[in-house]
């Protein structure tokens, strides 16, 4: 069923603020440059939602209706660099709390749609430094998740599903991180956080790849 989004008579530029004909952010640009997904890309049960955002649209995979509107944009602080408590969501016409459910909000699979709008006033720093530091988070809790899977496996007390489930939204997270501080400039002093974080995502990318192929056939 389609939904109709809100009438906003701003064209909303990627600061929050009107945005001229053509003018355009290089992050917008980047994410722009992404890769469509297409359903059968996601895993069963899974919502591919799409979030409108000015003229463009970015893609979240949420991987379970248990997700909520935080998890969403969590995963869109990680496209855009954006942080989480200057993002508006709406979904169904509505703003939605961080704590909703994406089922209460009326979604369901395989697909749904929601508008992203940015608090008045924010203007995402051109220098890359606000997406570090959502890089440097996530490379914490991928570690923190990395950590407690090489314990689940070694007792064999992992939950496959479940499993699964985390990993995919962290990967994802950590894929679009990468793609869009890749090349992101920042100022000299967080030059070498940078290059450190830049060298932990692959290793985090290829140890949680390696979970997963566990989860899904070594267990059985």
């Amino acid at each position: 069923e389609s939904e109709k989004s809100p009438r906003v008579e701003s064209t909303c530029g990627m600061d929050g603020r009107d945005e001229a004909p053509g003018q355009r952010d290089s992050a917008t640009d980047s994410a722009s440059a992404r890769p469509t997904i297409g359903l059968d890309d996601i895993p069963a049960g899974a919502l591919l939602l799409t979030v409108k955002q000015g003229r463009e649209q970015l893609q979240v995979v949420c991987q379970s209706m248990t997700w909520t509107v935080a998890d969403v944009k969590r995963n869109l602080q990680s496209q855009l660099g954006v942080p989480v408590g200057q993002q508006r969501l709406l979904i169904k016409s509505k703003t939605r709390s961080d704590d909703e459910a994406l089922e209460a909000c009326g979604l369901a699979p395989p697909t749904g749609r929601a508008m992203l709008l940015f608090l008045d006033g924010y203007h995402r720093a051109a220098d890359g430094a606000e997406l570090l530091a959502a890089a440097e988070e996530e490379v914490q809790s991928a570690s923190a998740l990395s950590e407690k899977m090489s314990t689940q496996v070694k007792h064999r007390l992992a939950d496959p599903v479940d499993s699964v489930i985390q990993i995919d939204s962290a990967v994802d997270r950590l894929e679009n991180l990468l793609h869009g501080l890749d090349g992101r400039p920042v100022p000299a002093l967080m030059a070498d956080r940078k290059r450190e974080v830049l060298r932990r995502i692959p290793e985090l990318l290829s140890k949680l790849h390696d979970f997963k192929k566990y989860c899904v056939h070594g267990q059985r």
